[in-house]
């Protein structure tokens, strides 16, 4: 474990810092914003942190709704202006820069799905409704499937954005009401 020693946090925005492991014995971290802030197994003994702000932190959460939107929109008009070879090489460019995040995953599969969704709505009114219909039915399975995978994902982010000090050493640690409310309304124990 790093030892950072006594540390003023005093009103500073700490948002989304992690801080797990650390030893952070007898820091202050009076009217800090620590919301979304991972202390899990950190040792806080005798550290103030009373007047913080804490909880949830919603930046993390809209950024990937941002970044997959914007990946299913780039996905859904490279198919529609390069056709199947422009919309795997910017869904597999975008799974690339984004590291296979699961929610860039799902945002490319679901402008997959747009893209062969509408590709299937044109064959139908083109008068091949056979195929039409089996290409609309299967773009709407596999948007389903994606939305189902973004769920997850959305789950998972406000679980790691809420502060949390699960496994910390608290011992002596000062926290004021507010905080111990939403560490129960978490399921936190302080």
């Amino acid at each position: 474990m790093t030892k950072l020693g006594k540390i003023n946090f005093t009103n500073q925005n700490l948002r989304n810092q992690s801080f797990q492991g650390r030893d952070l014995c007898g820091a202050d971290f009076t009217g800090a914003d620590i919301r979304g802030c991972d202390f899990r197994g950190a040792k806080l003994r005798g550290a103030n942190f009373t007047g913080v702000k804490a909880g949830v932190s919603r930046g993390r959460v809209w950024g990937l709704i941002v970044r997959c939107g914007g990946v299913a929109i780039a996905v859904t008009l490279a198919g529609a202006f390069g056709r199947i070879w422009g919309l795997v090489a910017t869904g597999l460019v975008a799974i690339a820069i984004c590291r296979g995040e699961t929610g860039i995953i799902a945002a490319t599969i679901a402008g997959m799905s747009a893209y062969v969704g509408c590709s299937g709505l044109l064959i139908f009114l083109d008068g091949d409704f056979t195929r039409g219909f089996l290409l609309g039915m299967s773009s709407m399975v596999v948007f389903g499937i994606a939305a189902l995978m973004f769920l997850e994902v959305m789950k998972e982010m406000e679980k790691l954005t809420v502060t949390s000090f699960e496994d910390a050493d608290v011992t002596d640690a000062i926290f004021d009401r507010t905080l111990r409310e939403e560490a129960n309304l978490f399921g936190l124990k302080l």
